[in-house]
């Protein structure tokens, strides 16, 4: 488990219910959460290093279009 990136064990995990799977953005947001955590224990001397020191973020740029008046019409 140590040599594995910790992204790719949100990648890898299988909702058991009804939800999608996480994609790649959904996946970073929970990395930068959990760096966030790992940066305060670092502040508060509760760790000696950063596991995330040479960890890179791969935020995936999205484009989304506007929905048309017909799908806003649906929506309500």
């Amino acid at each position: 488990m140590r040599d594995r990136k910790p992204s790719t064990c949100l990648h890898c995990f299988k909702p058991k219910d009804h939800q999608q799977p996480l994609n790649n953005n959904g996946g970073m947001k929970h990395i930068i959460r959990l760096k966030k955590m790992v940066n305060l224990a670092l502040n508060l001397q509760w760790i000696t290093n950063d596991p995330f020191a040479t960890y890179k973020l791969k935020i995936l740029k999205v484009n989304r279009e506007q929905l048309s008046e017909k799908e806003l019409a649906a929506e309500i």
